[in-house]
């Protein structure tokens, strides 16, 4: 009877655990700023992105990007209206010999693009603005940038990016090739990384 419950017990040691085979991840969160030419005229962007990492080399995330500043593209007749653009998505990221302090990375991102108007009301309602339209659209965005590692918590880094709209549409003054350029951007990262 004894010799049972040993060996009972033995059996429930070796049964598989659920995540055992899992590999050790880390999360970093970043800021980031845009700059880009939409329509000549300059468009700013601040965002966040929130990333995993389960390798020196690869990361997968999220991103959220806003225009910042308030503008008008070329060509439209009513100085009342500003327009604005906001993306979130998804993205994979190579980071190419990551553990030297300056190294290269580049993510490509998926996700929704919206591009919206506002009518601001400048002689009543203290300029308050509403809303004057809007158009969805589906993006693509591969980057390349150049990363340095502060510390073992920071890092910077600056470069290129490259917003590809396949979706042909056309919203007042805007098309999809008015969104479909090039942009600079820069940001912070904190969190762990793989040495």
């Amino acid at each position: 009877m004894c010799h049972s419950y040993l060996s009972l017990g033995q059996n429930n040691k070796d049964k598989w655990q659920p995540f055992s085979k899992m590999p050790p991840i880390n999360l970093y969160a970043e800021l980031n700023s845009q700059l880009a030419q939409i329509e000549n005229q300059d468009a700013i962007g601040l965002g966040f992105k929130g990333g995993i990492t389960w390798s020196p080399n690869s990361a997968v995330g999220f991103s959220f990007t806003s225009t910042i500043n308030k503008y008008s593209p070329i060509g439209e007749v009513n100085d009342r209206v500003y327009m604005k653009i906001v993306h979130t998505g998804l993205y994979y990221e190579y980071m190419w010999k990551s553990n030297n302090r300056v190294h290269f990375i580049f993510p490509v991102e998926l996700g929704v693009g919206e591009c919206f108007y506002e009518w601001r009301d400048i002689k009543y309602y203290f300029g308050s603005s509403y809303p004057y339209g809007e158009q969805f659209y589906f993006y693509l965005e591969p980057s390349a940038k150049l990363e340095f590692n502060l510390s073992e918590l920071f890092r910077i880094n600056a470069g290129v990016s490259y917003t590809l709209i396949p979706q042909e549409f056309e919203f007042r003054t805007i098309t999809n090739s008015s969104l479909s350029v090039p942009s600079l951007e820069v940001g912070i990262r904190y969190g762990r990384f793989f040495q």
